[in-house]
């Protein structure tokens, strides 16, 4: 599903990967651990088309996406759940929610089944679902952002530390929900700071030091 073959990275002359490899097979769930700074959100934008690799290649279902655009590699079902939100705060809940069906061009009937199962698991999702996304709390906007994300059907998720500000009691619950996707078929690709409460799903853990992966 997804290839990352020998890619690195670099700001302003600066590395920040190098000669990373990985693959993310149909189902899998990889963790990725490392510490703060350590180039982990690097590694997803540069699968995501928000920077680009100073050399390697990147590839999903046989396709190099290293050309292509952020919003075309959306198109293709790889979708990231991105550090710090990115919510659009001026809209309401639903309507960000609406946005992963507009960017995928879902139908109508699946849309709303994921959103009614994601509103039994987040009640918050139908609570607020008229309120202002910059009025939630950030722990709040993480729980839109990550049900945005999945609510994109992806085929290949993307997960930039999606349990950051979240309530212990949340938190338990996205592992399950998580494994749930992979049992579909989605290929997971998850970095994260604290492998503790979700290693028991992941398959494979690679961990990231020095701008090199290793297992």
């Amino acid at each position: 599903m997804l290839s990352i073959d020998m890619i690195s990275v670099a700001y302003s002359g600066i590395p920040v990967l190098e000669n990373v490899s990985l693959q993310v097979q149909a189902g899998e769930i990889v963790l990725i651990v490392g510490s703060n700074g350590a180039g982990k959100t690097t590694l997803l934008n540069a699968v995501s088309g928000m920077v680009a690799p100073t050399r390697g290649c990147i590839s999903a279902f046989g396709k190099r996406l290293n050309k292509l655009t952020p919003e075309e590699i959306v198109r293709m079902g790889i979708i990231q759940c991105p550090a710090g939100r990115r919510l659009f705060a001026s809209l309401s809940v639903e309507e960000n929610l609406r946005i992963a069906s507009l960017s995928r061009r879902l139908p109508k009937d699946i849309y709303d089944r994921e959103q009614a199962e994601l509103e039994t698991i987040f009640p918050l999702l139908r609570l607020r679902r008229q309120e202002l996304a910059g009025n939630l709390s950030g722990g709040e906007q993480q729980i839109v952002a990550l049900a945005r994300a999945i609510l994109a059907q992806p085929q290949v998720l993307l997960l930039d530390e999606p349990c950051t500000g979240l309530a212990e009691t949340i938190v338990t619950a996205v592992p399950s929900l998580i494994k749930r996707l992979a049992e579909r078929g989605c290929a997971v690709l998850w970095v994260d700071e604290r492998p503790d409460r979700i290693i028991g799903v992941a398959d494979r853990l690679f961990s990231l030091q020095h701008r090199h992966l290793s297992v």
